[in-house]
C-alpha cells in the first residue's frame, strides 16, 4: 500500500512539474527587443510597416504629456522609434544610408503610444504597426530598405533589424 501511496506521490509531482513548466512565465529583459515581421505596400502613395516587440517591464511608449526634458520636441527620446532609411547603390550593388540635400539622412521618427499594462505583471509582447504615409520612398529611387529601433521610457534601445530589400514602385 505504502507503495501506491508513493507511485502517486511521485505522480502528481511530476505532473506538477510538467504543467508549470508549460506556463509562458514573459520572462524578458526589461531592454526591448524587436523582430521585422513585415512591410505591407498599399499601392504607390503608403505602406504598413509591421515589427514584433517583447518588453519585460512594459515600460514601451509614451503618453501625451510625455513632453518635457529629454521627451520635449527637441529631446533625443521625444520619437521612441526610428527608421532609418537606405537606398540600394545601383553600381555597387551595396546599401547607403540616404542623404537628402542639405546633409541631413533620411529618417522616419515615431511616438508609440504608452501601452503599458495593468497589473501585477508588466511583460509585454506583440505588434507595432507604423502606417507611412506617403511617399514612403524618395523618388527615383527603386531598391529601399531599413534599419529600424525603438527606446522604452527608461531609455533602453532595442536591438537593430535590418528589414529585407523593398522594390518601390
Amino acid at each position: 500500500m505504502c507503495t501506491n501511496k508513493n507511485f502517486l506521490f511521485t505522480v502528481i509531482i511530476l505532473s506538477t512539474f510538467f504543467i508549470t513548466s508549460c506556463i509562458d512565465k514573459n520572462e524578458y529583459s526589461t531592454t526591448p527587443s524587436i523582430a521585422f515581421k513585415d512591410f505591407i505596400k498599399r499601392g504607390a502613395d503608403s505602406a504598413d510597416f509591421i515589427i514584433t516587440f517583447k518588453d519585460g517591464d512594459g515600460n514601451l511608449g509614451l503618453n501625451d504629456w510625455d513632453t518635457t526634458g529629454e521627451f520635449s520636441s527637441t529631446g533625443p527620446y521625444y520619437y521612441n522609434m526610428t527608421m532609418n532609411y537606405f537606398v540600394k547603390n545601383i553600381v555597387s550593388g551595396e546599401f547607403e544610408q540616404f542623404v537628402l540635400p542639405g546633409g541631413d539622412t533620411l529618417r522616419y521618427s515615431y511616438r508609440l503610444p504608452d501601452i503599458t499594462p495593468k497589473g501585477q505583471n508588466k511583460a509585454l509582447a506583440g505588434e507595432i504597426m507604423v502606417n507611412m504615409l506617403a511617399p514612403y520612398y524618395y523618388p527615383g529611387h527603386t531598391t529601399i530598405r531599413f534599419d529600424v529601433f525603438i527606446y522604452d521610457r527608461e531609455h533602453n534601445k532595442s536591438n537593430v533589424i535590418t528589414t529585407p530589400e523593398i522594390i518601390v514602385p
